[in-house]
């Protein structure tokens, strides 16, 4: 059995909730992004332990803030990454074991394009005689 709506106004009614929807997601995308701390220092760190998400899934880093050396275990596990590679972090300056990962940065804007796509399909719906 196949649903399919056929009234052109209902389409558009419901193309119009899709786009409030994918407007709210963006919203969330948006806040997530600039929520995130300005007063961070942004550092080199060494990958120096990964634990596939089987074993648990983090990464520990090692990095220098300040003319002192620390070992970081962020809960979070990317298989482009292995031990032994340096990547961008950034460091609380008042408490240097708390670090944003590319992953944190990139959240806000993953959920911001996934909100833009879903806005811009309800877009072409509400506009495209179906």
């Amino acid at each position: 059995m196949q649903f399919e709506i056929t009234n052109p106004l209902l389409q558009r009614i419901i193309a119009g909730i899709g786009l409030a929807i994918s407007l709210v997601v963006i919203g969330f995308g948006i806040k997530e992004y600039v929520s995130l701390p300005k007063n961070y220092e942004e550092t080199t760190a060494e990958i120096v332990r990964l634990a596939e998400p089987s074993q648990g899934g983090y990464t520990t880093y090692r990095f220098e803030a300040e003319g002192t050396k620390y070992t970081v275990r962020v809960e979070e596990y990317s298989s482009t990454d292995h031990v032994g590679k340096e990547v961008k972090i950034r460091y609380n300056p008042e408490n240097p074991k708390e670090i944003l990962t590319a992953g944190d940065t990139l959240g806000g804007f993953v959920t911001m394009g996934i909100g833009g796509v879903a806005a811009l399909i309800c877009i072409v719906v509400m506009i495209k005689k179906i």
